[in-house]
Order: structure tokens, then C-alpha cells, then sequence
């Protein structure tokens, strides 16, 4: 039993506990720029979003009308002014931008409303060009029309980030030391038994590993199909230029270079910017101004943390169940290139022999002299779609009830990515299940589970951990992909906890496919393809 039950008084008598939020601005430009803060003080309300993978967190919170921060980012406003935040609990901080601001009520007696995106925000505000060397009128690289790099995630997203942001010139750099895969022990040969086994031992080695092929692709939409599939977490963090930085790859230098060939910077044709290298080398590992960094990470097994309904700190849970809504997908548009051009050579050769025959009637010896082709005729006729479909899933449903078919995507059919794509489509529509917990932070006793940095107990997890939910003995062991926790002063803070599910593809036959395929969907459905 837990050490207190409902019904009997155990009150909680520590401090109640606030944000500590901070505004903050920057003050300089460039090298040795640094961002000064002012606190919050009280505010009525605040809520606070923290996320695992690419969906954006966010911050709210509400002043009264008395409050001198007010006055101070009124005089400028924010449209054309950067506020930066700093918002503190359990000793995890989180960055964010003002983005909305927003005054309601009788004059005098207003609320003042911000509303703060993250600095995952960046990812939606890149685009990972072709060649970033050359002007967006002349695109083209190494690799042809698009930009493509293969390896394991947090390297290929970071060779994309930097390159970019080299371009921009902004100071969002990645951070260092980059993350590789563990190393891969040898297997015990005897417990190979099938094909099966075979291919999975191989993938086992392979798994973490994405190929991104990218034409102006914005940077989330680019990042988000390897992102879902390894259910990575990403963060965009901010360093306000004061005490240690980070140790990250820092790439002015290299910006500055870029920007004498870059008709639309200030520094076009400007030698000058060849001193920046010479004087502080291409690159360095420190940043020297206020920058945004950013970086990728793995689940934890946090498993010992354990929610438990027979407890006192769950106050409502919700478990969402969606039905199967399709049990075939539909893949395709266009024939693999290789297919066209088989059946032009046939259809042509078809032709040619044709004409050779009629030239041999007599009154007909001029046909020989023709030169017809089909051309691209018969181009995405033959193999143009491929159906992919869920057959145990339509079982048990039945035929009779089960939901059909939908289009998954307009990539190529018969090609690696038409199987993840395919794949895709039927596991994102198979049904899904995904659990809330709403809980009063630390409890009613202070004892309880709550977000925040490590101190050494089972009460404290972090985004990305795999959590235990416990319910009359039945177990759901899940990550946390989001937290929301809002708060009043003078009540207790509320925290909203949610599990995501699970989409990582199990099988075998679709990790073998699923590597290489995750970029290529993307590709093909976000990028301009050509």
C-alpha cells in the first residue's frame, strides 16, 4: 500500500512553488553580443508545453495590467522587436520567443496575455537548398538536383543544419559532440534459424541509420518522417552569451566567407571578410555571442518511475483509442524510370520489325526507309501503382466492416520508398492508442511523480523517458512525449501527462525497406522533385 490514502488527512505543508520566468533582450550584434534578463515577478496564470520530437513547445502567461514588464515591451512592441524568455522548473529550463501579445479589458484593469513559441520554431524557418553555395536561380550539387547525404540521424540532420544556417548566417549552431550509434557486438551464429533471423541481425546493426535528399525542403518537414519512425527527441536550446558556452561547431567564419559570393548580403564582394578566418580560423567548438544550439537525443529506460492509480497523485486519465480506418494503400503515379524505358525499346524494336516485314511487299520497299518511335507514349502505364494491404488487420475486423483503401502517396511504384511509404500509410491508419494523465504536481503529499531534472529518486522524469502506468494490474510502458503544466498562484500546479505510441515499424521486411525509404517519402512528397 502506499504510505497515505485518500480520506485520511496528510496535507502538504512545503512551498508552492512558481515559474521562474525571465524576459530577456539582446543587447550588441554579432561577436560578443549578450542577452540581458528581467524577472517576472507574479504573474495570474501560466502554462508551460514541453515536447519530445519535432512538434514545437510553447509557453502562456498573464500579467497584470501593474506590471512593469508591460510597460517596458510596449514601448517597442514585438513586431519588429525579439524577446527572448527563459521559463525555469525543477531545474529544467526551457527558451522560448515572445510571438503574441495580447491586452483584453477595461482600460486600466487589462490582462496582459503572451503567447511563446520554442526555438524549435528554427526548423520551420531553413530550407535546405540544393547547393547553398550558389544563388536559388542556379541549383545544382554534387548529387545532382537535390542534396543528398546518407548516415545515422544526428550527423545527416546536422550536416543540413549547418550548411544552411552557414548561408543565413545566423548563429544557430549544432551541438558537439556529435552522436553515433552504438557499437555493434558480435552475434551468436547458432541463433540463426531463418531468413528471418538473418535479415534482422543485420538490421539490428543498421537501423539508425536515414538518407535525406532535400530541394528546398523546410527543415522540419525534412527531418520528420526519420524523426516519427526512431521516435527521436530534438531540441533547439539558447545560450544568452553569459558564463560557458556550450561546446558546439561554431560556423562564422565559414558565413562570413560565404558572404562575399552572396549578392544579397551587406558584405557582397567584400575582402575584407577574409580576415575573419585568418584571424579566427574556419570554424571553432565555443560560440563568442548569444546563439541558438541545436541538437538530438534518445529515449531513456526510466521504467521505475511508475504512475499508479490506487495512489493519490492521479487525478484523471485518459486513455484515446482510435478504430482502423484502412486496410489497403494505394502507392504510385509513376512507373519506376527503368520500366519506361524497357517498354519504349520494346514498343520501338515492335515497330522497327513490323516496318522490315511490310517492307518485303512488293510495291511497299519505301516503308523500310521509315523511322517511327513511341516516344513517351506508354510512359506510368505499366507498373505505374502498387497496392499494399493489411490482411490480418482486415480479418479481424471482418471484411464485411473493414474500411478499405486510401492513397498513400504519388511516389514511384514498385521502388524502395513505395514499400515504406505504403507501410507507412497502413500502420498510421491501422488504429492507434495513446494515454493521458492529468496529476497534481508533487502530489498531495510533495512525495509524488513530477517533471523535472534527475535527483536521484523515481519522482522526477524528463521528456523522452519510458514511463510505467499501473491500473488495477494491467501496465502500459510508454515515453513521455509531452508534458503540460499550468499553474495559478496560491493553488497547487497541474501537470498533464502524455504517452505517446509507438510507430516505429516492428517488422523485419520493414526495417530492411525502411532506412533508405524514410528520406525518400519525404522527398518525394515534400520536396520539389524533379
Amino acid at each position: 500500500m502506499p504510505p497515505f490514502a485518500p480520506g485520511y488527512a496528510d496535507p502538504y505543508t512545503g512551498p508552492v512553488e512558481q515559474y521562474d520566468i525571465q524576459v530577456g533582450k539582446r543587447f550588441g550584434g554579432g561577436t560578443g553580443s549578450k542577452v540581458s534578463w528581467r524577472p517576472v515577478g507574479t504573474y495570474e496564470e501560466a502554462a508551460r508545453d514541453d515536447t519530445w520530437g519535432l512538434e514545437g513547445g510553447g509557453l502562456v502567461f498573464t500579467l497584470k495590467p501593474d506590471n512593469p514588464l508591460n510597460n517596458l515591451i510596449e514601448e517597442t512592441g514585438i513586431k519588429r522587436r525579439a524577446y527572448h524568455v527563459r521559463c525555469t522548473h525543477n531545474g529544467i529550463t526551457a527558451w522560448y520567443r515572445i510571438k503574441k501579445r495580447r491586452k483584453t479589458g477595461r482600460a486600466g484593469q487589462e490582462k496582459v496575455l503572451y503567447e511563446c513559441v520554442d526555438y524549435k520554431y528554427w526548423l520551420t524557418r531553413v530550407l535546405f537548398w540544393v547547393n547553398p553555395l550558389f544563388p536559388p536561380e542556379i541549383q545544382v550539387g554534387l548529387t545532382g538536383k537535390q542534396d543528398v547525404m546518407f548516415g545515422p540521424p544526428d550527423p545527416v540532420f546536422k550536416y543540413f543544419m549547418s550548411k544552411n544556417m552557414i548561408r543565413l548566417d545566423r548563429p544557430v549552431y549544432c551541438k558537439l559532440p556529435i552522436h553515433w550509434p552504438d557499437s555493434w557486438t558480435q552475434p551468436d551464429l547458432t541463433n540463426i534459424d531463418s531468413l528471418d533471423d538473418l535479415l534482422d541481425l543485420l538490421f539490428d546493426a543498421t537501423e539508425e541509420i536515414t538518407g535525406l535528399q532535400c530541394r528546398f525542403t523546410q527543415g522540419d518537414e525534412a527531418f520528420a518522417q526519420t524523426v516519427d519512425m526512431l521516435e527521436m527527441g530534438v531540441t533547439v536550446d539558447f545560450w544568452d552569451g553569459h558564463g560557458e558556452s556550450p561546446e558546439l561547431f561554431n560556423t562564422d567564419s565559414l558565413a562570413a566567407l560565404q558572404s562575399i559570393i552572396d549578392y544579397s548580403s551587406d558584405h557582397f564582394l567584400d575582402l575584407s571578410q577574409l580576415l575573419k578566418p585568418i584571424n579566427s580560423g574556419l570554424w571553432s567548438n565555443e560560440a563568442d555571442r548569444a546563439c541558438y544550439v541545436f541538437d538530438t537525443a534518445e529515449k531513456r529506460d526510466r521504467r521505475e518511475v511508475q504512475f499508479r492509480t490506487d495512489g493519490t497523485q492521479i487525478d484523471t486519465y485518459e486513455l484515446g483509442e482510435e478504430h482502423a480506418d484502412a486496410t489497403d494503400a494505394i502507392v504510385g503515379g509513376k512507373s519506376p524510370s527503368m520500366v519506361n524505358e524497357l517498354i519504349e525499346i520494346g514498343a520501338n524494336l515492335a515497330i522497327a520489325a513490323i516496318l522490315a516485314v511490310v517492307a518485303t511487299i512488293p510495291g511497299l520497299a519505301g516503308a523500310a526507309g521509315l523511322s517511327i518511335g513511341v516516344g513517351d507514349l506508354f510512359d506510368d502505364i505499366f507498373f505505374a501503382y502498387q497496392r499494399f494491404w493489411d490482411q490480418e488487420l482486415e480479418d479481424d475486423i471482418g471484411v464485411d466492416d473493414a474500411f478499405a483503401e486510401g492513397f498513400a502517396d504519388n511516389t514511384a511504384a514498385y521502388s524502395v520508398d513505395s514499400y515504406s511509404v505504403g507501410k507507412k500509410y497502413l500502420k498510421d491508419h491501422g488504429g492507434s492508442e495513446q494515454l493521458t494523465i492529468n496529476t497534481v504536481a508533487y502530489g498531495p503529499t510533495g512525495r509524488g511523480i513530477t517533471y523535472g531534472a534527475d535527483d536521484g529518486t523515481a519522482r522526477r522524469f524528463r521528456m523522452g523517458d519510458n514511463l510505467t502506468f499501473w491500473d488495477r494490474g494491467n501496465t502500459v510502458e510508454q515515453y513521455a512525449s509531452k508534458v503540460t503544466i499550468t499553474d495559478k498562484p496560491g493553488e497547487r500546479m497541474v501537470q498533464q501527462l502524455t504517452l505517446g505510441d509507438d510507430k516505429r515499424l516492428k517488422g523485419v521486411w520493414d526495417r530492411a525497406l525502411g532506412g533508405l525509404g524514410r528520406a525518400a517519402a519525404s522527398i518525394n512528397g515534400l520536396a520539389n522533385s524533379t
